[in-house]
C-alpha cells in the first residue's frame, strides 16, 4: 500500500485510510476527534505522520442495546433527541444519567453506548431499571 500524502487534511486523511483499509467501523465525535472501532494499531501506522493516536480500548464499556422501545428506553436519561428522524448516522457524546457517555446508532433501532469502564456499574444499573417496563433480556456478547 502507498504512503499516505502528507497534505491532506485531517478528514482526508480518514478518507484515504477508509479507502485503503476497508475500515468501517469509524465515528466523527468532534472536530479533529474521531472514534475508530475494532481497528488494530497496526492499521493506523500509515497516518503517523498526520495524526496522533491513543488506545482507550481498556478505559471504556461498550453496551449494544437494541429492540423496539430502545428510544424509549434511552430518553429515560439522554438529554438529546434520538427520533428516527434526527438521530440518524450520528455519535454523540453526551451525559446519561449523569454518566458521560459516547452513543452512536449501529442499524434503525440499535445503538452502541460507550461509558468509562468504572462507571459502567453504574450505567448498567440505571439502564437495566430504565428497560424493565419493556421486558429486558440480556443477551452475552457473540
Amino acid at each position: 500500500m502507498k504512503a499516505a500524502p502528507l497534505d491532506l487534511l485531517p478528514e482526508q486523511a480518514v478518507e484515504w485510510l477508509l479507502t485503503c483499509r476497508n475500515l468501517a467501523a469509524l465515528e466523527w465525535i468532534f472536530v479533529g476527534r474521531w472514534l475508530f472501532l475494532d481497528v488494530a494499531p497496526e492499521q493506523l501506522e500509515d497516518l503517523s505522520g498526520l495524526a496522533s493516536f491513543s488506545d482507550h480500548s481498556d478505559g471504556y464499556a461498550v453496551f449494544e442495546i437494541w429492540g423496539p422501545k430502545v428510544r424509549e428506553t434511552l430518553a429515560k436519561g439522554v438529554p438529546i433527541d434520538l427520533h428516527p428522524a434526527v438521530f440518524t448516522d450520528t455519535v454523540a457524546v453526551t451525559v446519561i444519567a449523569h454518566i458521560g457517555a459516547i452513543v452512536w446508532q449501529t442499524a434503525p433501532d440499535r445503538f452502541s453506548i460507550a461509558v468509562f469502564r468504572s462507571y459502567a456499574g453504574s450505567f448498567w444499573h440505571w439502564l437495566s431499571a430504565s428497560a424493565a417496563e419493556y421486558g429486558l433480556t440480556v443477551k452475552a456478547p457473540a
